[in-house]
């Protein structure tokens, strides 16, 4: 009986693990002039009022966006006899980290809006939530592109 509890306990902190780095790589990404504290708190407040909004934890909210947003697959440029052809690969955790921090920072400072910075990236969150955000576009076209280009996939090995 103990052990069961030990095992879940060991369960539920490695995901908040993994949690705490992609609320880390996102404040990385988001920092600019070296203020990680005010990209910090920029972070900690959207996701206070989210859950204010959804009823649900902080750390559940950005696990949930980072499970829609992140990419399982991406495509690089190999050089193969003087020819570039583009070759899907398949992405690690850390890189996918990094894709899904690049991807939803680019589509918020891409909106033209004169709005307040934490609003649009409440806006864009929300979006996701609901699937319909330009960061899942994004996503698509990543995926759209790895399917035309899988017969390249024996490329992999250079």
């Amino acid at each position: 009986m103990n052990v069961k509890i030990q095992d879940q306990n060991m369960e539920a902190k490695i995901i908040e693990k993994k949690n705490k780095i992609f609320v880390d790589n996102l404040i990385t990404h988001l920092m600019r002039c070296g203020k990680k504290q005010h990209a910090h708190n920029v972070i900690l407040k959207t996701g206070m009022m989210l859950g204010k909004q959804t009823n649900k934890k902080f750390d559940i909210i950005y696990t949930d966006i980072f499970n829609k947003i992140r990419p399982y697959v991406e495509v690089k440029k190999v050089r193969v006899r003087r020819t570039t052809y583009m070759v899907p690969f398949p992405t690690n955790i850390q890189r996918q980290k990094h894709l899904a921090a690049q991807w939803l920072l680019e589509t918020i400072r891409k909106d033209k809006r004169k709005l307040n910075f934490q609003i649009k990236f409440k806006e864009e969150i929300i979006k996701i939530l609901l699937n319909r955000g330009e960061t899942l576009e994004k996503k698509k076209e990543v995926y759209k592109k790895a399917e035309k280009s899988r017969s390249f996939m024996h490329f992999r090995w250079y």
